[in-house]
């Protein structure tokens, strides 16, 4: 083709809008694809479980709630479909979107489903664990302790684009990566050849702006309150790519929501640990990426470039670490952190011997809130405790929470634990192991049409010791704070733009500001680049800062970005950490509250962010 794909995307996550879909499909623009992202490591897990339970199941259902309210409407237009949402059973998924083809007839009928196989790489771990290693400390597998439940490699686009060529309407795949259905789609369409590596490392960074859906119009943005009159109905992503990889990202005119250089510089940041972002396919440096504003709601992304492959791909197992399990509490009104300090003491009082034992294997109480003098309400008063404990089995978990809950009766005054407590109810949890595997050992194919076809790989390799490794670095040229004037105290959030996010057990976080034109932005810059060492952020981080094994900094001074990976913030991951913020989105706005010393000239209480 010689005009350019229009790529729209329709799912962030599992449990996003479900009206996605068919509000694509009628909008003003007349896309040529439709992609959604239905995985992450947290809902994996989930139809592992389900699996195991019912081999009929191990898919996402609520991608299939989604497309029963667009099926019609897909049916009758000549639009492809890719998604991920096979997870463990591709094939079952197949036969239900068929079925829902059906029912509309030969336009139905005639849609073309195909599934990829391959990511499923549990014999891979279960023959050769010696040489799989460890993705951060190089160990090997066999190392691991744990008995790993799921074992998924992270596959690339090529897969995809062969299925495509192969006639495909719908392409459903298991564990690929977020950004391969958009470089597939844009590959196909464009006819690209896998080493065309500045091609495919553009479609990469716009599949990573697409994958998380609303989150580049608006959603999850620190600058959100600039829009709150419309701030609902958030429209999902477009990407407009052209043959040399150039890309716009828009939406649909009638959708709420913007995309701004502010939106997009939150969304490619997301995730990431540093300038060089890793693909099964590309690697894309992203060292001096930028956005031009073409129009409203149109944003170009220039300055991508693609380097070698790694030769080896991601792999993410996750083992089966216990059972776990919490109780709520509110405190309210005066003494609250003393009322905390009371019950916590009684809990770990009296569920000692299983801890001493090593039974329970592990214990946190936590508070959330502090005390309120002169409360308008008791909603304004009320605080939360939150008891969170794991044990190696059903029985000492259960037993966990029926003892905690006793000490209710004897606790400190207005005593009351939420009267909902399922959550203390024993749920298996499991513990992640990020590593990387052979290119080798994985076999990608395509079914499509009774046919099983082998996915051939062709592109550049960049060999495991020459690849280009994330840079870390304080800030360079530094310039004395004070040489930035006087400065009034105020919260960092007034004048700086956050977005942070989970990558196993670790948080990244990009930190940005803009100003009122061209030259307090450069000065903003310098002053934010230089404030924001690792030594101060530290020092924000406060209490929290206890949790963080190491952190790695860099800059992208194209974006005027301070960006920090936590290693270690989150613990052992998603799915069994004792954090609340389990996804690390919050640690951005825990930042932008800490009140520091802000430059008076570029500080002005009502233009705050």
């Amino acid at each position: 083709m010689t005009r350019p794909v229009l790529i729209g995307n329709v799912s962030a996550a599992t449990g996003d809008r479900l009206d996605a879909i068919s509000r694509m499909l009628t909008g003003t623009y007349k896309v040529d694809a439709l992609v959604g992202d239905w995985l992450s490591e947290m809902n994996l897990s989930w139809r592992a479980f389900e699996h195991m339970k019912d081999p009929q199941k191990g898919y996402d259902e609520h991608f299939l709630q989604s497309f029963k309210l667009a099926a019609e409407e897909f049916a009758s237009q000549n639009v492809k479909l890719v998604v991920n949402a096979g997870a463990f059973n591709p094939r079952g998924l197949v036969v239900q979107v068929e079925r829902i083809l059906a029912q509309y007839g030969d336009k139905g009928k005639a849609k073309v489903v195909a599934w990829i196989e391959g990511d499923n790489v549990e014999a891979q771990c279960r023959d050769h664990p010696e040489e799989i290693r460890h993705l951060h400390d190089g160990t090997s597998l066999k190392e691991w302790k744990l008995q790993a439940v799921t074992s998924n490699v992270y596959l690339g686009a090529w897969g995809i684009a062969r299925a495509l060529q192969e006639g495909a309407d719908i392409v459903i795949a298991g564990r690929i990566t977020d950004a391969s259905p958009v470089m597939a789609l844009a590959a196909w369409w464009h006819g690209w050849q896998q080493h065309e590596l500045d091609k495919m490392a553009q479609a990469l960074a716009a599949g990573h702006i697409l994958e998380c859906g609303t989150y580049v119009t608006g959603g999850n943005f620190s600058g959100f309150k600039s829009a709150l009159s419309n701030f609902f109905d958030l429209g999902h992503p477009i990407a407009q790519i052209s043959d040399d990889g150039t890309t716009i990202i828009t939406k649909q005119p009638c959708d709420n929501g913007y995309i701004t250089v502010e939106t997009m510089t939150c969304q490619i940041l997301y995730e990431i640990q540093g300038p060089f972002y890793y693909n099964s396919d590309v690697i894309a440096d992203l060292t001096n990426i930028s956005f031009t504003e073409e129009g409203p709601d149109r944003i170009r992304i220039c300055n991508v470039r693609g380097l070698p492959a790694p030769e080896t791909l991601k792999v993410v197992l996750q083992g089966h670490g216990g059972y776990q399990g919490e109780l709520a509490f509110h405190p309210t009104g005066l003494d609250i952190k003393e009322k905390f300090e009371s019950f916590k003491l009684m809990t770990e009082r009296i569920l000692k011997d299983d801890l001493v034992n090593g039974d329970l294997t592990l214990l946190e109480c936590q508070l959330y809130g502090s005390e309120v003098i002169d409360p308008r309400s008791q909603r304004e008063a009320t605080a939360y405790i939150r008891i969170f404990f794991q044990g190696k089995t059903e029985e000492v978990v259960r037993r966990a929470g029926v003892l905690a809950l006793s000490n209710y009766i004897q606790g400190y005054p207005g005593v009351m634990p939420n009267l909902d407590t399922r959550l203390a109810q024993p749920k298996p949890f499991l513990i992640l192991w990020p590593g990387v595997i052979s290119r080798s050992m994985v076999i990608q194919t395509v079914h499509i049409k009774d046919r099983v076809i082998q996915v051939e790989e062709s592109m550049p390799i960049t060999p495991l010791l020459e690849l280009p490794k994330q840079p870390s670095y304080e800030p360079t040229s530094p310039i004395p704070l004070p040489n930035f004037g006087p400065t009034v105290p105020a919260p960092l959030g007034h004048v700086v733009y956050a977005r942070s996010g989970d990558k196993g057990p670790n948080v990244n976080i990009s930190l940005f500001c803009s100003g009122r034109n061209e030259q307090e932005a450069i000065e903003k810059w310098h002053w934010l680049r230089n404030f924001l060492s690792s030594a101060m952020l530290r020092r924000l981080l406060a209490h929290d800062a206890a949790r963080v094994r190491k952190i790695e900094r860099c800059e992208f001074p194209n974006l005027r970005v301070v960006h920090f990976v936590l290693h270690g913030i989150l613990e052992t991951g998603v799915g069994s950490t004792a954090v609340l913020d389990s996804l690390g989105k919050n640690v951005a706005e825990f930042l932008r509250a800490r009140v520091v010393d802000i430059p008076s000239q570029f500080y002005n209480l009502k233009a705050k962010i």
